[in-house]
């Protein structure tokens, strides 16, 4: 197990880097003794931070439940993680367009009319989240855009 300072550190380095946008090395890497119970501390450290600087949380989330991702990313589990406020803070107009096509499964057509959008604004709504999206999950790549920004 890491020591609490180290742990508090690491979490550091991932706030100092969604801020710069300049990835980390994976800390497992620095510290091959690195478990996953050290990983999630490091994860739980981090939020702490965020939720002190009045962040909220907004959910939950798994991920890398793929079998052929969990090799790839050379892990034997799914991960999981907390979801905060980040977009919902800078684009407010734009989560109740996520949330109907990514998780409810609405149509283009089917969300427009549920927001009372023209339809061809919700669909430049969603380019632009899945793009600030894409973005913040990839440091340094720039999404394709279909829309251009007005």
């Amino acid at each position: 197990m890491l020591e609490p300072h180290l742990i508090t550190q690491l979490a550091a380095e991932l706030q100092q880097s969604e801020q710069s946008r300049v990835q980390v090395e994976h800390f497992s890497r620095r510290f091959p003794g690195m478990t996953i119970e050290d990983g999630y501390a490091v994860s739980r450290a981090w939020v702490a931070m965020k939720l002190a600087q009045g962040r909220t949380v907004r959910g939950h989330k798994i991920g890398l439940t793929s079998r052929a991702m969990q090799v790839s990313s050379q892990i034997s589990e799914p991960d999981f993680g907390t979801l905060l406020d980040d977009m919902e803070k800078k684009h407010p107009d734009w989560c109740p367009v996520v949330e109907l096509k990514f998780f409810a499964g609405f149509t283009d057509d089917e969300t427009a009319e549920a927001l009372h959008l023209p339809l061809r604004t919700m669909q430049r709504q969603f380019s632009d989240a899945r793009r600030w999206l894409f973005e913040r999950l990839n440091p340094g790549c720039q999404a394709k855009s279909n829309t251009t920004n007005a």
